[in-house]
């Protein structure tokens, strides 16, 4: 079954078999759809086609795709508010007629098992002005005074996490130079702060909700990285009371620190850490998105002038930089194959990683490419691609070559059960 009813007309309950999709959102002629690819089917299909929906504030669909969220109105560029409608898995359509506003001023928002989270409220300073909410995805039953619950409160620094299933929620409240981390349980409503990142009392904050921090889907640990003194690292948090000192990993300098100069082997010439990373489902392995301008250091061969990115990862159990491995290898070089990468997602099952890169020798554009992390080979089913420096052949999986002006962001993952 899908969820409490994920789409009309599924089959009355009947057999399933379980399928993957790929979803995420295209912006294209100044439209921002939400798309879906079809392995099983091998098709590619436009989810909010003529529902009145807009993903340019953004767009998620929950693990098992039965249920949609996006902010705004999309004939009210001010509208911020949190929308919800269910999904039919079957027909690939959003059901116009479930379509709920959920509240305004909303700013993040995410899908926890069959729970709704999200931020709201306008910042105000350093004041915590916004407050971190959750509620049933299919909304507050009437008369029920403790719905929406409350989760926290934060200021425009702090955030929260959340993982696709379970009910823990992780609100990251940041102050002045500090950030302590709250476990909030929606089963309970019991709410705990189990550690501070930094020093309380200071002046300024090298910290924000916003940096890359993610909660393994298991709920047992946090994943941090931090960048105080001039340093990147990643820093394993075990979520529960009283938690071990954390396991600080470093990783490489950031471009203001006072010898960052970037001569440092593989995999460490980069300068920043980007986007939340990702989990392999059983939460053994997290992988991150770095980047940086090594190559356009002072004194750098002006043959190497892109901009440099890879996705790396840990084991959850790593300590030591060494432990490290790279997965894309994209070459430091001025060519098409040291792919600058935008995005990305891995599959449920590990055999997939996704993530947005421009087409071959078409800077401006981008595609979406997958390749499997274990043995680092391109998914050419699709494309026929190109041979990179290597001779190892690269091919696109979802592009519209020839349209420069496409983009692909949100990266999604989702495991659906369809009728046999």
């Amino acid at each position: 079954a899908v969820g409490d009813g994920g789409a009309g007309g599924e089959g009355g309950g009947g057999p399933t078999e379980e399928v993957l999709r790929l979803v995420y959102t295209r912006q294209a002629a100044g439209k921002y759809d939400l798309m879906l690819y079809d392995f099983e089917e091998d098709a590619e299909l436009n989810l909010t086609a003529g529902a009145g929906i807009s993903c340019l504030k953004g767009c998620v669909v929950n693990a098992d795709m039965s249920w949609l969220a996006w902010l705004g109105d999309p004939d009210d560029p001010d509208d911020t508010s949190l929308r919800v409608a269910r999904v039919d898995v079957v027909r690939k359509t959003v059901r116009q007629d479930t379509i709920r506003v959920v509240t305004d001023e909303v700013s993040k928002f995410a899908f926890s098992g069959d729970l709704l989270v999200y931020s709201r409220g306008v910042a105000l300073g350093t004041d915590r002005s916004i407050e971190v909410l959750t509620e049933p995805i299919t909304g507050c039953a009437a008369g029920d005074g403790n719905c929406p619950q409350f989760v926290g409160q934060i200021n425009g620094l702090g955030g929260f996490r959340v993982a696709d299933e379970g009910q823990v929620i992780v609100v990251l409240d940041v102050s002045l130079s500090a950030m302590t981390v709250n476990l909030f349980n929606a089963a309970n409503g019991l709410s705990q702060t189990i550690d501070v990142f930094g020093e309380e009392g200071g002046a300024g904050s090298p910290f924000d909700g916003r940096q890359p921090v993610g909660m393994a889907p298991d709920q047992s640990y946090l994943i941090a990285f931090t960048s105080e003194n001039f340093e990147w690292k990643a820093e394993y948090l075990e979520l529960r009371p009283s938690p071990p000192p954390r396991v600080k990993i470093p990783l490489f300098e950031t471009t203001t620190a006072p010898t960052g100069n970037c001569e440092r082997p593989m995999p460490f010439n980069f300068t920043n850490v980007s986007l939340n990373p990702i989990f392999a489902e059983d939460s053994e392995y997290y992988y991150f998105l770095v980047q940086g301008a090594c190559s356009q250091r002072p004194n750098a061969d002006p043959r190497t002038n892109r901009p440099d990115s890879d996705i790396l990862r840990l084991r959850r159990d790593a300590s030591t930089p060494e432990q490290v491995e790279n997965v894309t290898n994209n070459p430091r070089v001025s060519h098409w194959s040291n792919q600058t990468i935008d995005d990305f997602d891995l599959s449920p099952d590990g055999e997939r990683l996704a993530f947005v890169a421009p087409l071959p020798n078409a800077a401006t554009s981008r595609a979406i490419w997958i390749i499997n992390p274990e043995d680092k080979g391109y998914d050419c089913s699709r494309f026929p691609g190109q041979e990179d420096l290597s001779g190892v052949r690269r091919c696109e999986f979802i592009a519209l070559p020839g349209t420069a002006e496409v983009r692909y962001r949100g990266l999604q993952f989702v495991k659906v059960q369809v009728p046999r």
